[in-house]
């Protein structure tokens, strides 16, 4: 199985960095990824350049906590037609319903799973093989990601109470918790964030609702959802079949 990402979502991370003074272009050169490829919503690379970009953050930066940061100007100015469709959702069960659906346009190598449990809405963030790396930084990332897409979506209302993280360094735990507010339980079996139990209900404090955006966007997921599969076109086969053999890294 080989796994891709979604070009525009690891656009978030190159214009993340470049907000805090990393080259987009270093930064790509440095991951082996194509910068332009980063602003396209209709590309993809592998998983394994994914990775690279958020390790090359890291060691250009000399801050390990380097992905530890807010997103929200890359969020509201975002391009990615599946992002544009969760947000144009009108409560956050909604919205996860959509994101359950269309995930696959974003990331095959990762998936986030919502679910109650134990007094909590959770978030759980996970890799769909034990094959597939998700290192500290991968967590910082993500765990700053979901969270301000959250707060974004539901507003302060919608406040995180905990979290669980794989990691039993001391540092990180105390990190954590400065940096979001809440008990962090080190060494846990999963990566979550945790909020309260009727979370799902929140509704859309954007509230900013596109009646036709969604007749809009839907054919278009749906298209590349249909492409990821079923490449349809020449240059799809053949950048498929690139994609392919950049997953087990540079012929050798």
């Amino acid at each position: 199985m080989r796994y891709i990402v979604n070009s525009a979502h690891a656009g978030y991370a190159v214009n993340t960095a470049a907000r805090q003074g990393i080259s987009p272009a270093q930064l790509c050169q440095a991951a082996g990824v194509d910068l332009e490829k980063t602003q396209n919503p209709e590309s993809f690379i592998t998983y394994r350049q994914y990775h690279n970009l958020i390790s090359q953050g890291v060691q250009i930066s000399g801050n390990t906590y380097f992905w530890l940061t807010r997103l929200y100007q890359e969020l509201k100015g975002h391009s990615n037609p599946f992002m544009m469709y969760c947000l144009n959702a009108h409560t956050l069960q909604e919205a996860v319903s959509r994101h359950k659906n269309n995930y696959p346009v974003i990331n095959t190598g990762l998936d986030v799973v919502f679910e109650h449990r134990e007094g909590y809405y959770i978030l759980r963030r996970q890799t769909r093989s034990p094959d597939l790396e998700l290192s500290e930084a991968m967590a910082d990332w993500g765990f700053s990601q979901w969270y301000h897409l959250v707060e974004l979506f539901t507003g302060p209302v919608g406040a995180l109470k905990g979290i669980n993280m794989v990691s039993d360094s001391v540092p990180r735990k105390k990190k954590y918790e400065e940096y979001f507010g809440v008990p962090v339980k080190a060494n846990s079996t999963a990566n979550e964030l945790l909020y309260s139990q009727n979370a799902d209900q929140l509704p859309n404090s954007r509230g900013v609702f596109d009646p036709n955006l969604d007749t809009v966007l839907q054919p278009l997921l749906d298209k590349m959802l249909s492409a990821m599969d079923n490449p349809s076109t020449l240059e799809e086969n053949l950048l498929r079949a690139v994609q392919k053999v950049l997953m087990d890294g540079p012929p050798r």
